[in-house]
């Protein structure tokens, strides 16, 4: 029986210290930013990891691009370490994060889309993923997006209120700005459509 999981927030250095090490085991190389973005963001006060910690042992961990602007924030990677897995952690872990932004409307959710899994088996990876979202309370929105060729589905997780997908687009779009800067229209596609 696991003792009680606490959250953290993280330190530039966890973060850098999980961003170099179990990231690149949870996440294909496409789906990683350069470290240098992940400082750049953090030191403007746009970047925060939280933990899921168990006696200070690292059992999960979320990073969050966020805007002082706006209260949504942007789930930007979220894994459980291996040895905690498929034992209600993710959830447990997604419940104390919404209880952490009690003060924040939400949190936008980006998914490898289906429609686009190279196989059977990716394909049920990322419906199970989706599936597990969904049964903790996210909702699908209608909106997709292309980032550096890798194809999402967004998803909204409300916390305080639920928000019209126009609003979680424009949100997002903000969040991609602030994140990508100049290369903003070389790089991101967000397109509209039923689910």
């Amino acid at each position: 029986m696991m003792s009680e999981l606490k959250v953290k927030l993280l330190t530039e250095a966890e973060i850098t210290e999980i961003y170099t090490g179990p990231a690149l085991r949870h996440f294909p190389a496409d789906e990683l930013k350069p470290l240098s973005s992940i400082k750049a963001l953090y030191r403007a006060g746009c970047y925060e990891g939280l933990g899921l910690v168990e006696q200070e042992k690292l059992v999960a961990y979320a990073l969050f691009i966020k805007l002082q602007e706006q209260t949504t924030l942007l789930l930007d990677y979220y894994a459980v370490m291996e040895a905690y897995r498929r034992n209600g952690v993710g959830s447990t872990f997604l419940c104390k994060m919404k209880e952490f932004y009690r003060d924040r409307s939400g949190i936008i959710l980006e998914t490898e889309n289906p429609e686009y899994a190279p196989n059977e088996e990716e394909l049920q990876i990322r419906n199970r993923r989706n599936a597990f979202y969904i049964r903790n309370g996210a909702e699908f929105t209608d909106i997709q997006s292309t980032l550096f060729g890798v194809q999402f589905k967004i998803l909204y997780l409300p916390i305080k209120e639920r928000r019209e997908d126009d609003r979680v687009c424009t949100e997002l779009e903000r969040i991609y700005k602030a994140m990508l800067g100049d290369t903003f229209n070389k790089c991101v596609k967000i397109s509209r459509g039923a689910v």
